[in-house]
C-alpha cells in the first residue's frame, strides 16, 4: 500500500504530463520529492510488517493461554476425582458394615437404596477419558461439561494418539470452535444432541460434527450471539487453519441439520 501511494502521488504525474518533462525545474523537484519520500515509505512498510508480526504473535499467545487454562481445568478435575476415589476407598469398610447391618435386619429395600446411592457417587462414575491426546481431552471434556450444563447431550467419539504432528493451538482451535458452534445452534433446536467424531488414521486427521438447528442460518454461518469476540476463531478461522495445513473444510446444511467436516493431512 505505501509503495502504491508513492506511485500514485509522485511517479504517475511524471508518466502522464508532457509539460512536466518540458519543465526541467518542476521535473527535478518531483524527482527529489520521490527520493525524499522513498526512505519514509520504506520505514512505514517495515513498521506495518512489524505490527502484523506482533499481532500474529499476540493471537498465538492468546490461543496458547486458552489451551493452558483448559488443561488446568482438566487436571483439576482429575485430581478431584482421585480425591473422591481415595475417600470412597477409605470409607468402604464402613459402607460394607452398614449394608451388612441392613441385610441382617431384613431391610432389603433400604440396602438397595444404599447401594444405588453408592453407585451414583461421583467417585464411581468418574471422568471419561475420550482419547490418549491430552490437549484434545482437555478441550472436549470442558465442552462436554458445558453442554451438560446447557441441557445438551454430547455424543463424542474420539480416537487420537498421544502425539500428533499437528500444533496443539490449531488442534484445540478446530475442536473448540466446532463444539462451540454446534452447541450454540443445538441450544435453540428441538434435538439437543451434538455428535462429534474425530480420529487420526492412515495419515489423515478427520473431524465431523453434526447438530440440529432452528430457524435460518446466517449466510456466512457466523455466530448469532451479540458478543462475537468470545467465540474464538469461528468458522472463518477454522477454514484458514485447514487451508494453511493443506486440508479441507466442508459444511453441509439440509433437513434442519448442520454438518461440519474437516480433513487434514498429517505430515511426519
Amino acid at each position: 500500500m505505501p509503495f502504491s501511494s508513492l506511485l500514485a502521488v509522485v511517479l504517475l504525474p511524471l508518466l502522464q504530463s508532457d509539460y512536466i518533462y518540458s519543465n526541467a525545474l518542476l521535473h527535478g523537484l518531483i524527482m527529489n520529492l520521490g527520493v525524499a519520500v522513498l526512505p519514509f515509505i520504506f520505514l512505514t512498510s517495515l513498521a506495518l510488517l512489524y505490527a502484523i508480526l506482533v499481532l500474529e504473535n499476540h493471537q498465538r499467545l492468546e490461543e496458547a493461554d486458552k489451551l493452558a487454562s483448559l488443561r488446568e481445568s482438566y487436571y483439576q478435575g482429575l485430581q478431584r476425582e482421585e480425591r473422591q476415589v481415595r475417600t470412597l476407598r477409605h470409607d468402604l469398610r464402613n459402607h460394607l458394615t452398614a449394608l451388612r447391618g441392613l441385610v441382617d435386619m431384613g431391610e432389603d429395600g433400604k440396602a438397595l437404596q444404599y447401594i444405588d446411592q453408592l453407585a451414583d457417587s461421583p467417585a464411581l462414575r468418574g471422568g471419561k477419558r475420550l482419547c490418549e491426546n491430552d490437549a484434545a481431552n482437555a478441550v472436549l471434556s470442558a465442552k462436554a461439561e458445558a453442554m451438560g450444563r446447557s441441557g445438551l447431550t454430547a455424543d463424542f467419539s474420539v480416537s487420537l494418539p498421544k502425539d500428533l504432528p499437528l500444533a496443539e493451538v490449531d488442534l484445540c482451535a478446530l475442536l473448540g470452535n466446532a463444539a462451540d458452534n454446534a452447541m450454540e445452534a443445538a441450544e435453540e433446536a428441538e434435538d439437543k444432541t451434538v455428535t462429534l467424531r474425530c480420529r487420526a488414521e492412515k495419515g489423515l486427521f478427520m473431524l465431523r460434527v453434526e447438530n440440529a438447528y432452528a430457524g435460518e442460518l446466517a449466510p456466512d454461518l457466523a455466530t448469532t450471539k451479540a458478543d462475537r469476540t468470545s467465540h474464538g476463531f469461528g468458522l472463518a478461522g477454522m477454514r484458514e487453519i485447514a487451508e494453511r495445513l493443506g486440508g479441507s473444510l466442508e459444511t453441509r446444511v439440509g433437513g434442519g441439520r448442520f454438518q461440519l467436516v474437516v480433513c487434514l493431512p498429517l505430515l511426519p
